[in-house]
């Protein structure tokens, strides 16, 4: 069973960035079963649900049933410019790849760190392994990765095998705008629909429709309330890159390139011209970096209007501007009869053996 509510999909296409997370969740119901999410995010950095769906497992099978709706929905006819965030679960990697050959494929840093650790313990190697994945250029991420080799030769070997185009911010591509190393956007949503994942199917599918539906609304009326250009967690975002920005110091190059020194060695090439600073954070998110920002500063510039159209109050009302239709309740519904009873699926037996539940003595 899939759903993708018309009001979600056209606020996905009015302004979200072209990243969705997906991940599959277990149904606690008597008919068990996987719910398969597709989570975008807003121009406020909050979650934004695409679609969901019901199926028997997790499984290549279910994901490529699910991914091949989702691409008829948004539709994507070249996956170029596009990403997906995933944890690698079971038949989704080869999913993407098969549906979505150009698409930008990331994998959990947090999940990766989670199988890391098991064979490589300490704090050292676990910092080492961050800074090669939070690594915006070329030197950085070697710097954290000759730094593991020399802690554990293991370590550097098993990360080795892992492409650093799916877990490190240096080889994140910049058309996303968006730099994020984790699967948090439908963690969020498995958290946001928890009550209703042990209901029956059509329960559960009305109380997530109107948690969607409430949660649409909500964001509206907030944003309507938003002073400034720039949504509320942006500014804040901002705000602490223009404190930051103060150790900078920028010298003018001619034309519109800078040169921003920032401590000794510590020395980088500024493009206002192409919005892009060798630092590539800028590249990456859209929000000027604080190497940008100390370049406009120079000027007596404000940075707000240097931000990505993507993180602007008018996008935030654009994509909630979709509002989602109330339903009448069951006993409000016209009844068919022509129409043919729905019937359960089949029950079938887990994979694995029972568990052994014992009876209480007296029971």
């Amino acid at each position: 069973m899939y759903v993708c509510l018309q009001a979600c999909k056209e606020g996905f296409k009015a302004g979200c960035r072209r990243i969705i997370s997906l991940d599959g969740c277990f149904l606690k119901g008597y008919y068990t079963g996987y719910l398969l999410a597709a989570v975008s995010i807003d121009a406020n950095g909050g979650i934004y649900p695409i679609a969901y769906a019901v199926v028997e497992s997790e499984n290549q099978y279910s994901w490529l049933w699910f991914l091949e709706i989702l691409e008829r929905d948004l539709d994507i006819d070249n996956s170029y410019g596009w990403c997906f965030m995933s944890d690698r679960q079971k038949g989704l990697v080869e999913a993407v790849a098969e549906l979505f050959p150009n698409a930008e494929a990331r994998n959990c840093v947090r999940l990766i760190y989670a199988k890391f650790k098991k064979y490589h313990k300490g704090k050292a190697l676990k910092d080492a392994l961050w800074r090669a994945a939070r690594a915006t250029y070329g030197r950085e991420f070697q710097d954290a990765i000759t730094e593991l080799k020399t802690l554990s030769n293991d370590a550097f070997e098993w990360l080795k095998h892992l492409n650093p185009q799916q877990w490190s911010k240096v080889q994140f591509s910049a058309t996303t705008k968006s730099d994020m190393l984790l699967n948090n956007l439908c963690e969020c949503f498995n958290k946001i629909i928890l009550e209703a994942r042990d209901k029956p199917i059509l329960t559960m599918m009305g109380l997530i429709r109107t948690k969607i539906m409430r949660r649409i609304v909500c964001r509206y009326e907030a944003t309507e309330k938003i002073n400034g250009p720039l949504c509320p967690n942006i500014q804040k975002k901002l705000n602490i890159i223009i404190d930051q920005a103060t150790r900078c110091w920028a010298t003018h190059a001619g034309g519109l390139k800078y040169q921003v020194e920032c401590g000794p060695g510590n020395q980088l090439v500024m493009d206002m011209g192409s919005h892009s600073c060798s630092c590539r954070k800028w590249d990456l998110t859209g929000i000027p970096c604080i190497h940008a920002v100390a370049v406009m500063q120079l000027h007596n510039d404000r940075p707000e209007p240097y931000v990505h159209t993507c993180y602007h109050k008018s996008t935030q009302l654009a994509i909630y501007s979709n509002f989602i239709c109330p339903v009448k309740g069951v006993k409000q519904w016209t009844i068919v009869i022509e129409m043919e009873p729905i019937l359960p699926p089949e029950l079938r037996r887990p994979p694995g053996r029972p568990t052994n539940q014992k009876k209480e003595k007296g029971s």
